[in-house]
């Protein structure tokens, strides 16, 4: 019987996801700390009362450590096996998690093939020629005054130029392949895309005259480089990645997640940028949560290798269309696979800017963006309903048709729960505006001057609440019985006859849907309710739901709101503005 080849054990190492293999066992439940995960010792000698027991990433791989008793390891150390898969033969255990964390693990029944020799051989032959590379790139860096001003030209220092191991290829069609080529053959050199070869023999260099940035494994191994040419060389693509190898498979790969893991600042979410100058700059200014694709469309694979570390993900895209157009392919791609316990957001950049130009005109700027993202899914029904078909009520019949397939694909049973109940709620609302077109058309040529002196009448508590609906209109849409009956109650509107107060709700009702139907900001008390709102409500990044905060809603929206003076100076100078906001333009 062969042994597992070391190789095959260690890259099972780096792929367990150890905190999930503790729970699946032992049903221990982890809470954060830190940069790792804490819970009682899994110990079957340690009765730990105390929670000392740390889950945590260190080199590349999930390691496990008791604080009181010491017990601990990686994934595959003695004490983890004899804790967890104390039952199961060590090679059946490798194969069974072999094919769980997609590893391929040779078959041990026989003799380890000539064939599986030679490919584990081939992998650290390319690993340690890129190795090589990376190195004589480095070094022609610091030989290039050129090419060292191009990346302080981007704001990148020396610290992150070694961090990165940044380098340069020069413009010579040998140069690389002349300083490897007595240590590795032109089929290693082929094979990690470093020189090309025609049909003649004749080789060249596969990057010349660029700016190079190493690609790396999470173990810090170089697999691959990413270059850039210099402005003005002509017309060949600005950015190049090293084709796919045997070590080098871009649909897995996240640029920056190795310098994120060693990093010794707590990362307990991730942000995906696109280019690799927005990861080294995001790093350099206090993100090394930044990581990115190696010049392709985000996968599901790397999206679930970041929820192994981190329970949120953040996708920053472009503020144009084409960046509308990404983060809605996502919605597609990504919300079907979302795991329970996870959460994916988005968030976009301002017109003409990327993660690193912003961070260097707007650093505040840009950590105030990713302090507020977009819950993706938020973002698929705002995108949704604010198709132009939205607009009636055929086209909101396709529109819900399409939701509901993307609901049917999703596969935790709690979140389909609830996508389908957001999905119900946010269409029925939004039914309840196109179905009020015709109405409000009739509606809009009686507004007389009775409703204006209702309101100019009308009490303050009924001024706030009027207020606050104009600044709020999805809170009528969304509860118009609860206000109704707010508005019936006499201790609140002590001015107003029972007709009046149907009278002044009818026009905040009607004034509120017609804010709602021109989308557009009513500026009067905007900042005001909404901060108050929030802060009273403590529902801040969320919509307002009529099944779940119709009730608290209602309870709180005279009352959070009297103490506020901006807003009561507003509201009594200004209650024909207040109408007069509600009108569309």
């Amino acid at each position: 019987m062969a042994l597992i080849p070391e190789d095959v054990l260690e890259q099972l190492r780096c792929s367990i996801d150890l905190k999930a293999e503790i729970e699946m066992a032992t049903g221990r439940v982890f809470k954060k700390t830190g940069a790792g995960w804490v819970t009682n010792c899994i110990s079957p000698d340690h009765e730990d009362k105390n929670p000392s027991f740390q889950v945590f990433h260190k080199d590349g791989k999930d390691i496990c450590h008791c604080h009181s008793c010491g017990f601990g390891g990686d994934g595959l150390s003695n004490d983890v096996k004899s804790a967890l898969y104390s039952n199961e033969p060590f090679p059946a255990l490798i194969s069974r998690l072999g094919k769980q964390y997609g590893v391929h693990v040779p078959d041990t029944r026989k003799p380890m093939s000539d064939a599986d020799k030679k490919k584990w051989a081939q992998k650290k032959q390319l690993t340690d020629c890129l190795a090589s590379a990376t190195d004589i790139y480095g070094g022609a860096l610091k030989s290039s005054p050129e090419a060292m001003a191009y990346f302080k030209s981007r704001g990148i220092n020396d610290e992150s130029i070694a961090k990165f191991k940044l380098g340069y290829a020069t413009d010579g069609w040998q140069f690389l392949n002349d300083k490897l080529k007595s240590t590795y053959s032109n089929d290693v050199l082929k094979k990690a895309g470093l020189i090309k070869e025609n049909d003649k023999g004749n080789k060249w260099d596969f990057f010349r005259e660029r700016y190079m940035l190493p690609i790396r494994d999470e173990k810090g191994r170089t697999i691959s480089f990413g270059g850039r040419i210099p402005e003005g060389r002509g017309k060949a693509a600005k950015y190049i990645n090293g084709p796919e190898s045997p070590v080098y498979d871009k649909k897995t790969v996240l640029y920056g997640l190795h310098e994120s893991l060693i990093s010794k600042d707590r990362v307990d979410s991730y942000v995906v940028v696109e280019g690799y100058m927005d990861v080294i700059a995001a790093h350099q200014h206090g993100h090394p949560n930044h990581v990115g694709p190696c010049g392709t469309a985000l996968t599901q694979t790397q999206i679930n290798k970041l929820f192994k570390y981190a329970d949120a993900v953040t996708l920053a895209f472009d503020g144009d269309a084409a960046g509308h157009n990404a983060a809605w392919k996502s919605c597609n791609t990504f919300i079907p696979t979302l795991p329970a316990g996870k959460t994916l957001n988005v968030v976009f950049l301002p017109d003409g800017e990327d993660s690193a130009s912003m961070l260097l005109a707007d650093p505040a700027g840009y950590d105030k963006l990713l302090r507020h993202p977009t819950a993706l899914t938020r973002y698929y029904f705002d995108r949704l309903l604010a198709e132009k078909s939205a607009n009636s009520v055929e086209g909101l019949a396709g529109l819900k048709k399409e939701a509901s397939l993307l609901v049917s694909q999703i596969q935790d049973a709690d979140l389909k729960a609830l996508f389908e109940s957001e999905l119900n709620d946010r269409f029925n609302l939004k039914s309840s505006v196109v179905g009020s077109a015709a109405e409000l058309s009739v509606y809009r040529k009686q507004l007389t001057n009775k409703h204006e002196s209702l309101l100019k009448g009308a009490s303050l508590d009924a001024r706030q609440v009027s207020a606050c609906i104009a600044a709020n209109p999805i809170l009528a849409l969304a509860m118009p019985q609860q206000l109704h009956d707010a508005f019936d109650k006499k201790s609140r509107q002590p001015s107003l006859s029972s007709d009046d107060s149907a009278h002044l709700l009818t026009f905040v009702y009607k004034a509120a849907i017609l804010a709602c139907k021109c989308d557009k900001p009513v500026h009067a008390v905007t900042k005001t309710a909404e901060k108050y709102l929030l802060k009273y409500l403590e529902i801040k990044g969320s919509d307002y739901s009529a099944s779940a905060q119709a009730e608290t809603i209602s309870r709180y929206v005279t009352d959070a709101l009297k103490s506020e003076q901006s807003l009561k100076k507003t509201v009594e100078q200004s209650p024909k503005d207040i109408y007069e906001s509600c009108q569309p333009s």
